[in-house]
């Protein structure tokens, strides 16, 4: 039973802003997880910050498909946010394929992921130089790029949900 088309606006609406401000939480929860993980010295407290980093980052990786989809859906119902939802979704070229590898690992690991290609990824900086190879599963950070999948800049992708969360909520 499809609910009203009122309805059904309503609920893209309340349902991108809810995603959305769940990427920004899970996000901060990555950021202090990472934080902690460089501050541990036994082994155990390594293992469980460690541990710790990687659910984080599985729900903000949740968190932002399903942020994706409602705005999606918000966008094609409410011409007038279409073309800020429009270009936050386009800074966003990786975040499907690491959230579905992270979803599918076990396929993936197994060789038989559905965008298999392109589970390792290869960084490289402005002039094309590698600077790591990674895995869907992994997570690379340089400096202050925090890459999740080798690839999803999270700290782009916080500054980017913050700016469209406003814009979201000052209309």
């Amino acid at each position: 039973m499809a609910i009203p088309p009122t309805d059904f606006i309503f609920l893209a609406e309340a349902n991108s802003k809810q995603w959305l401000d769940a990427v920004l939480m899970q996000g901060e929860r990555c950021v202090v997880a990472l934080n902690a993980l460089r501050i541990r010295c036994d082994s155990e407290e390594l293992r469980h910050a460690s541990n710790t980093m990687r659910v984080e980052e599985h729900f903000f990786v949740v968190a932002l498909g399903k942020a994706m989809d409602w705005l999606s859906e918000f966008a094609q119902l409410q011409t007038a946010y279409r073309g800020a939802i429009e270009l936050y979704l386009s800074q966003l070229q990786h975040a499907r394929d690491v959230r579905n590898m992270r979803e599918h690992d076990i396929e993936y690991f197994k060789g038989e992921g559905r965008r298999q290609s392109n589970f390792v990824h290869k960084h490289t900086d402005e002039n094309g130089q590698v600077l790591a190879e990674s895995d869907g599963s992994s997570t690379v950070v340089f400096g202050e790029k925090y890459l999740i999948g080798g690839r999803l800049d999270l700290h782009a992708v916080l500054r980017n949900s913050k700016d469209l969360s406003l814009s979201l909520n000052s209309r």
